[in-house]
């Protein structure tokens, strides 16, 4: 098998690095065996002793630096591996990959980027010691939200209020608008003395026990996905700063419609280890953002709900944008496939339903356009 470098490494990777090249370099020294923990992106002490006992075992200065001298290492040893047939294309990259396309199928959540425009002006919100502002960081972390749970096939909308927006809205009227989802996340960084650093999820005073379930699972894997460079439990029992009752604005008026609800403010941006380096401020804030998600969907399947699928046949692509306008969520399948695709027939896998009465209300629907329907649960043979 041919050479072949999965991970790009490009520039000198040390303490202070972050990107996608790191996470590559930590599922390889797991490979190696030099790292145990999760590849999170970014280069703390723990990779930094990682690679030093790479460095001694190929033979090189254990300065802890990644270089020059570290890739052709890697280089030399991934080409033995491949002529011994001990590595699978694509292993070191796809170890830390997890989920499905359609786990989360039917699932619809509302996220609050938090702070931003309201009747009396615009909020930053907090600042980082290099002035990097608090609703800049929020809006990156709901759009990787939003972004990881489509992927796994949820609804998702995101509410963020520029300056430009005519929409002004008060705390307790954006906690209104999670009408209609599953569950609801507001999502904030939080600032104190500059020395502080942690993980926090915030629940209403009046939380129920929903919401502090999605809290609990919220915390646990954003704590995991940040502080995974901690090299013993007391440093992750100090970063993990628990879920906490507050009297919130945005929390306490989410409707009763709304399964679960909390705040999360992944780290204190006002660090300045965090905010002293290019660009890491973000990059915690995309790996909190996968905390999120994998809390959100370990939420969601534990509960290992039924789903109703409404199955609707269509003759066109004019009946069935109807049906799509009509139940997006709806499963669209073609009574004659197109010959020119070689398929029996076309179906769009769309959304599915939480609940029966809901799916039988968007059943009635189509059958009063009269389209052919069928519903069926998840629980069933699919």
């Amino acid at each position: 098998m041919a050479d072949d470098d999965r991970c790009a490494f490009t520039r000198v990777l040390a303490m202070g690095s972050a990107g996608e090249d790191v996470t590559c370099l930590q599922a390889h020294l797991k490979r190696r065996k030099v790292y145990r923990g999760r590849a999170s992106g970014w280069y703390g002490p723990k990779t930094e002793a990682s690679v030093q006992a790479y460095q001694r075992a190929s033979d090189l200065v254990p300065d802890g630096v990644f270089g020059s001298a570290c890739v052709d290492a890697y280089r030399t040893w991934m080409r033995q591996a491949h002529q011994e047939g001990d590595v699978e294309a694509g292993s070191d990259a796809e170890s830390d990959r997890e989920g499905c396309a359609h786990e989360l199928r039917g699932l619809r959540v509302a996220l609050d980027v938090g702070h931003g425009a309201h009747p009396l002006g615009f909020e930053v919100g907090s600042r980082g010691v290099r002035g990097t502002e608090e609703f800049q960081l929020n809006t990156v972390m709901s759009e990787e939200i939003a972004r990881g749970l489509r992927e796994k096939g949820a609804r998702v909308q995101v509410h963020r209020y520029d300056e430009e927006q005519p929409e002004r809205p008060w705390l307790p009227e954006r906690g209104q608008k999670a009408s209609g989802h599953h569950v609801f996340v507001s999502c904030h960084h939080n600032a104190h003395d500059g020395k502080t650093q942690g993980t926090e999820t915030l629940v209403d005073v009046d939380g129920t026990e929903e919401d502090v379930q999605l809290a609990h699972h919220v915390q646990r894997h954003v704590v995991q996905r940040l502080w995974s460079e901690c090299n013993d439990a007391a440093c992750v029992a100090e970063k993990d700063r628990g879920v906490k009752w507050q009297n919130l604005g945005v929390l306490g008026t989410v409707p009763m419609d709304v399964e679960a609800a909390c705040l999360v403010e992944p780290y204190f941006m006002d660090d300045e280890t965090v905010d002293g380096y290019e660009r890491i401020g973000t990059h915690m804030t995309r790996w909190a953002a996968r905390g999120v998600v994998d809390g959100i969907r370990k939420y969601w399947t534990e509960k290992k709900r039924p789903m109703y699928q409404v199955r609707v046949e269509y003759e066109n692509e004019d009946q069935m944008k109807r049906v799509q306008e009509v139940a997006p969520d709806a499963w669209c399948v073609r009574t004659q496939g197109r010959e020119e695709d070689g398929c029996e027939n076309d179906e769009i896998h769309a959304g599915a339903y939480a609940d029966a009465k809901t799916a039988q209300v968007q059943m009635e629907r189509l059958v009063l356009q009269g389209h052919r329907v069928d519903v069926r649960s998840t629980a069933e043979d699919p």
